[in-house]
């Protein structure tokens, strides 16, 4: 009876490391693709950021223009955006499954038509994996004051 208790018990404790473990591991993923995310806005990378962003995307900016994401690309295409440096900060990551929820705050400078732009913002961005590879579906930001 003694044996079977302690391998229940074992069974229990090593399952929760698997889990924890596991779960670490997803979210070092999920932050690795939103900082690849990152890289190609700013080096205006459009292949990679084809793949890094679900088809059905949607990017909600903070001065709530809402883009899909052929509107998104086609802002970094033509120059209407330009994305100079993202800096984020005190991130958060939820997993749900297949689905991750990443919150925080970040420092955009950018230069929108022509103009510089230095937005400090708190952002909500959702990844989904998709085929063994995590990707943007929304993301959704607000300014915030200096």
């Amino acid at each position: 009876m003694r044996k079977k208790l302690f391998i229940i018990v074992l069974f229990f404790i090593t399952s929760g490391l698997a889990f924890g473990q596991a779960t670490k591991q997803a979210e070092q993923e999920v932050l690795q693709a939103e900082q690849e995310r990152i890289a190609a806005v700013t080096s205006a990378n459009l292949a990679k950021l084809e793949q890094l962003l679900t088809d059905d995307l949607t990017f909600t900016h903070s001065n709530a223009l809402v883009e899909s994401k052929s509107d998104f690309i086609n802002s970094i295409k033509s120059g209407t955006i330009k994305y100079e440096a993202i800096n984020h900060k005190a991130v958060k990551v939820s997993l749900y499954n297949n689905t991750a929820v990443l919150r925080g705050q970040s420092e955009l400078k950018v230069q929108y038509k022509g103009q510089p732009v230095s937005l400090p913002i708190r952002f909500t961005a959702v990844y989904v994996k998709k085929d063994g590879h995590w990707q943007l579906a929304a993301w959704q930001s607000t300014r915030t004051q200096q």
